[in-house]
């Protein structure tokens, strides 16, 4: 495979990993395959990237479990 094509490929591959179209088990043997890097060389490029899917959230908060309604109308 040629340079450019292989760039391209694990462009290709990175952009899918961070999107959340790829897991990072498949993600990881993909890679492996187009670059020739063992799994472990390729585990560590891809968890070097910043996924934009990944919301975190913050569970932890108490939030007010009591409703009052109030009438607006005038």
């Amino acid at each position: 495979m040629a340079a450019d094509e292989t760039t391209e490929k694990l462009m290709e591959l990175a952009w899918e990993y961070k999107k959340g179209l790829r897991d990072l088990d498949s993600a990881i043997i993909k890679g492996s395959h187009i670059t020739g890097f063992t799994p472990e060389i390729t585990e560590q490029f891809l968890r070097g990237l910043v996924r934009d899917n990944i919301v975190v959230g913050d569970f932890r908060k108490k939030r007010s479990t009591t409703w009052t309604h109030e009438d607006k109308t005038p």
